[in-house]
């Protein structure tokens, strides 16, 4: 990172007359400079959270009479970089975390060089939060297993999982059109800086353990910062459920970007009845775009489990349409941003 449709009963639902009016007063408060508020910041910085120490014989370089051999190391850290404002009208911090494959960047500013959330929401009184997750970006990588390997002193078995995004797979799978270059004719994604926004996909660790280790990281954030509003996407969706577990009482509300590993019935892997009965006192809201009916139909169902305090936004069913699965960098961010800041201080306000 640089320094750079109706639900049931139980479930809120989002009415279109409500947002806009909702929206209004963070509207009504932009100052006349360039239609934005000053970004006026009290204080910004940067930590780790998490982290442990190792010790091993040969693990820290390939080649094993290295100097940086034997020896103790740091891994399954997290970076963290934050700013608070100078006049803040939100209670409660929140955290962004990314999802698989990216770093904190993609909150930051857009491909195209427009505002992004990080900033934005900053503008909009909340002190911001941005994480870099375990084994990516700032907060490193750990080298230990792969290092072995090639040493021949561990089976290439382990070696961890591990993929990285293709231009092809981040063009369908994000929903950006059929076909690399090939875009849906109303997608929201800055089309023409699609070079830039490939610069910031990262190799991304993929075993199962690898969600712990997020999982601490968040809720040591949690345990350092206090009680915050977490914001994940896709992959982090269930860090963010599995740590409000673990930490419900910091939790003050929670906003998922299309969470990944829901299933058709609305059931997230990892993540039990009773875990959601555990989070049913906090306000979740479960954001979807277009191009995917079936994850609506999905994240429905989840917000119906989950309880009465889980509020699906639908963009479709908001007369927006065009965005994909890359939310945050897309050529309306700021309004969905909007919609989301106007959820917040609604539910927050209600408590």
């Amino acid at each position: 990172m640089n320094t750079r449709g109706a639900v049931a009963v139980s479930v809120a639902v989002l009415a279109s007359a409500s947002l806009v009016q909702a929206v209004r007063p963070s509207v009504e408060a932009v100052a006349a400079t360039g239609g934005r508020p000053k970004l006026v910041i009290e204080e910004q910085g940067s930590f780790f959270v998490g982290g442990e120490a190792i010790f091993t014989e040969t693990g820290n370089a390939t080649t094993e009479t290295s100097n940086r051999n034997p020896g103790h190391a740091t891994i399954n850290q997290a970076y963290v970089e934050y700013q608070i404002p100078q006049q803040q009208r939100s209670r409660y911090p929140i955290i962004f975390y990314p999802g698989g494959g990216h770093e904190g960047k993609v909150y930051e500013t857009t491909p195209d060089g427009r505002e992004g959330w990080a900033t934005y929401f900053l503008r909009a009184g909340f002190p911001v939060y941005n994480v870099d997750g375990v084994n990516r970006g700032a907060s490193s990588w750990d080298l230990t297993h792969i290092v072995l390997v090639r040493q021949g002193r561990a089976p290439i078995t382990a070696i961890p999982s591990m993929d990285r995004y293709s231009h092809e797979a981040a063009w369908t799978q994000f929903r950006i059109g059929p076909s690399l270059g090939v875009p849906f004719p109303n997608t929201q994604f800055p089309v023409g800086a699609f070079a830039q926004y490939t610069n910031q996909l990262v190799p991304a660790f993929r075993d199962a353990i690898e969600d712990d280790k997020n999982v601490a990281a968040l809720v040591a954030l949690l345990d350092r910062i206090g009680p915050a509003i977490i914001l994940t996407w896709s992959q982090s969706g269930r860090f963010g459920f599995r740590a409000a577990v673990q930490r419900p009482h910091l939790v003050k509300a929670m906003v998922s970007l299309e969470p990944a590993s829901v299933s058709a019935a609305g059931d997230m892997a990892g993540v039990s009845a009773a875990n959601l009965a555990a989070l049913s006192h906090i306000p979740i809201l479960l954001e979807a775009g277009d191009f995917d009916e079936p994850r609506i139909l999905s994240l429905r169902n989840f917000a119906a489990k989950i309880g009465r305090n889980a509020t699906l936004l639908a963009l479709t069913e908001h007369g927006i349409f065009g965005n994909g699965h890359v939310v945050m960098v897309e050529k309306n961010n700021l309004q969905v941003a909007d919609l989301i800041i106007s959820y917040l201080r609604g539910a927050l306000r209600r408590r």
